[in-house]
């Protein structure tokens, strides 16, 4: 029984695992009446390329059929369309109004109206980037990155000519991150610089990784977060994974719709937890060796072996060393 459906007959599915990019085939249960179509239930499968149509259709069935107790509330597999942490197509954003300018600093190419703006936004970007280098052991490959960070001219206009909705701050997509000036503009900076250089090095690997772009982007908001927001998401942070911490299986399958609720919904809490576990058990080229052995086409196990000898020989070990923590 799935759900409360009797009768049920049973089918394979071959589905893509998230944590090592590989085709895996399940048997599972269809109910005669079968499952309401769509993402009813907000949730979908990611279907094996080679897998036929009818394979596909009753992917969609399952995921309506989900048990919702066994998952953090409004999630889905896999990277959400349209988000910064997808390493998918890049969106294209209306442009500046006409009498733009442009800064050239040693990473970053700043479109904007007036140096007042550009200037800062510019100091606060090369400091930020240099920091995300020194912390993923990633600065000889960032080195000779170029970006682009496009200023509107406030929140009005960044909100009318992204469509993005209201609690939306700043997105990167593509080799560009859209934002406008403003105090606040530090950690969410960094955040979706985060995404940025992850997505170029990553390449299509970003795709299936996005628990652990979304937890390195989330380490490094963390610390830029304003301490009593620091304070208040690590407050929260301990509560939760002490009452309510997901298996690995789950957090590194199904991920949030959205990044609106980051600093308190319990996903990004836990991914956050353990980039900074891991950050702990090594060094910043510890971590960079990860990601090259990850990009280069070895699985998360084979690449946490190789790059963390003597601590982790797979993903499962380190979920078990990250328990005796939270």
């Amino acid at each position: 029984m799935m759900n409360g459906i009797v009768g049920a007959d049973r089918c394979p599915v071959t589905y893509t695992n998230q944590r090592s990019g590989r085709p895996r085939q399940l048997r599972t249960s269809i109910g005669r009446r079968g499952c309401p179509p769509g993402r009813r239930n907000g949730f979908r499968w990611r279907a094996h390329s080679g897998a036929p149509l009818q394979l596909l259709v009753l992917l969609v069935c399952l995921s309506a059929c989900v048990p919702l107790d066994q998952l953090p509330p409004g999630s889905i597999p896999g990277p959400v369309p349209g988000s910064s942490a997808t390493g998918g197509k890049a969106a294209n954003f209306a442009d500046l109004d006409p009498g733009s300018t442009q800064i050239t600093t040693l990473h970053f190419t700043l479109r904007g109206y007036n140096d007042n703006d550009l200037r800062p936004v510019s100091m606060i970007a090369e400091s930020l980037y240099n920091k995300i280098g020194n912390d993923t052991g990633l600065y000889s490959f960032l080195a000779s990155g170029s970006f682009t960070l496009v200023v509107y001219h406030d929140k009005d206009e960044y909100l009318r000519k992204t469509h993005l909705p209201s609690w939306s701050r700043a997105v990167a997509t593509g080799n560009s991150i859209y934002l406008y000036p403003g105090d606040d503009l530090e950690p969410v900076l960094v955040h979706e610089m985060t995404h940025l250089i992850f997505n170029t090095y990553m390449g299509d690997k970003a795709t299936t990784l996005r628990w652990l772009n979304e937890g390195l982007a989330m380490y490094e908001e963390l610390s830029k977060m304003p301490e009593s927001d620091r304070a208040a998401f690590t407050s929260s942070q301990l509560t939760q994974l002490r009452d309510r911490k997901m298996s690995f299986s789950q957090m590194t399958f199904f991920t949030p719709l959205t990044e609106e609720q980051r600093r308190v919904e319990i996903w990004y809490q836990q991914v956050e937890s353990v980039i900074a576990f891991l950050m702990s058990q090594g060094s910043a080229l510890n971590f960079a060796s990860m990601l090259n052995e990850i990009r280069g086409g070895s699985d998360i196990d084979r690449a946490l072996g190789n790059a963390y000898p003597g601590k982790f020989h797979s993903l499962n070990e380190l979920e078990q060393a990250w328990k005796y923590t939270v």
